[in-house]
């Protein structure tokens, strides 16, 4: 049973790793300067800065450059703010 727990928070924590590269990916290469490039593998699930400097680096989907991906290709989590209802009590 603790096998198949940690299996299942590796690989939980293995996708949010690959969706946090692919954000990542996209704040730096918007953010970098024009000699500089982050291109990022959506099959591998990485982000490479000048990918174009590694000749035998392949991707099976094909590079893509930070700059290019949305939101949308990143998947990123929905996050709420809770509700708070305030009151005049004090401690």
């Amino acid at each position: 049973m603790k096998q198949f727990i940690a299996g299942a928070l590796a690989v939980s924590m293995a996708y949010a790793v690959g969706k946090s590269q692919c954000l990542y990916c996209r704040n730096q290469d918007r953010n970098a300067g024009f000699l500089v490039s982050y291109s990022y593998c959506a099959h591998s699930e990485i982000c490479l800065k000048d990918a174009w400097n590694y000749i035998s680096r392949e991707c099976l989907d094909g590079w893509v450059r930070g700059n290019t991906l949305s939101l949308d290709n990143c998947e990123p989590e929905a996050v709420t703010c809770p509700s708070f209802t305030s009151s005049e009590e004090q401690f």
